[in-house]
């Protein structure tokens, strides 16, 4: 009973802590069984509590993470437990990857944590030893964006990167948009980034100032009805810009350092060959959600980044990880050509 209210004081302590001074990403200690570990991404707090990824996190143990397509939830197996993350309160995404409370997880498998907020320190006592000793090399963080939907393919896409706790950017139609809201709200409560792509598609450098501003603003309030934000990224059709043209929308404009022209291929092979040649940190791929052959190739675009040590992630995220804070009016094709 001591042990007990010794950890719920504890906790409350460390609640109150970080509860009133920090929010986000943390610079916590966390032990397993006495070693210490790391985490990628680091845990974060949310109104007091303590959120790890539950991929990375996991996965260290042995434990088996993979995504069930038909409640759409994560689950969890270690040993002869199951845990489905749907059933949790508390659960967040963030770039498609999901956070889960550490308290409420580790307590599902009978494991017990101590927080010192003396150190900044978690210690996790398990019967499950930490076998991931060493993170993978991260090389670099790049930016993976979904042009033209929403479309019939969207869904799946969505799917697979949350499968693969992979953040992306969606530069979406507004001519798309009516009869598919359902779709442009699974990318948002899914923690995914979205763009303007305009209404109808047309070449912006053909229209006049006012014709422009009428396609991204009848696209940006479609958004907004949906989700509740306006975005702060459009990308132009068919890649056509210019500075005047960036100069004319109150917002900041993205094009790409990478694109493998998937629309015009039916088998994976080039597609992912060209992604996985020509990637560097800091880059922007380009692939389309109204592509069958982009929804099928995708599994193994995101398993060879990650095989070749990159962290795939929205535009924003890409540009946070560089230092980069966006800027109206510039335009962007990676991390390291902004123009």
């Amino acid at each position: 009973m001591k042990r007990i209210s010794l950890l719920i004081v504890t906790f409350l302590l460390f609640s109150v802590f970080y509860g009133q001074s920090v929010q986000g990403d943390v610079g916590v200690k966390l032990y397993i069984n006495e070693e210490s570990i790391d985490l990628y991404p680091a845990p974060k707090i949310e109104n007091g509590s303590v959120k790890v990824p539950v991929r990375s996190y996991f996965e260290g143990f042995g434990a088996v993470v993979s995504y069930d397509y038909t409640s759409r939830g994560v689950v969890v197996q270690r040993g002869e437990r199951i845990l489905r993350l749907c059933d949790l309160d508390g659960i967040s995404f963030q770039g498609g990857m999901a956070y889960g409370p550490l308290r409420a997880m580790a307590g599902f498998f009978g494991d017990e944590i101590i927080y010192e907020s003396q150190d900044r320190s978690i210690r996790i006592k398990s019967e499950y030893g930490w076998i991931q000793k060493k993170l993978p090399q991260i090389k670099g963080t790049v930016a993976i964006t979904f042009d033209d939907g929403p479309g019939g393919y969207t869904g799946r896409i969505v799917d697979i990167l949350k499968k693969h706790g992979a953040g992306a950017t969606f530069f979406v139609l507004g001519c798309n948009i009516p009869g598919n809201e359902a779709t442009i709200k699974k990318i948002a409560d899914a923690g995914f980034e979205i763009g303007n792509h305009t209404y109808g598609h047309p070449n912006l450098l053909k229209l006049g100032t006012e014709d422009v501003k009428r396609q991204i603003e009848r696209t940006q309030i479609l958004i907004h009805d949906i989700t509740g934000k306006r975005p702060i990224y459009f990308r132009p059709p068919y890649g056509a810009f210019s500075k005047s043209l960036a100069g004319s929308v109150d917002m900041a404009m993205v094009l790409w350092s990478v694109d493998p022209a998937d629309w015009k291929y039916n088998s994976c092979d080039p597609i992912v060959s060209n992604i996985l040649n020509n990637v560097r940190d800091g880059s922007i791929i380009i692939l389309h959600d109204t592509e069958y052959i982009t929804a099928v190739s995708l599994e193994r675009i995101l398993t060879g980044l990650k095989n070749k040590g990159y962290h795939v992630v929205s535009v924003s995220d890409m540009l946070k990880a560089h230092n980069i804070e966006p800027e109206k009016n510039m335009i962007y094709f990676c991390s390291y050509d902004i123009r």
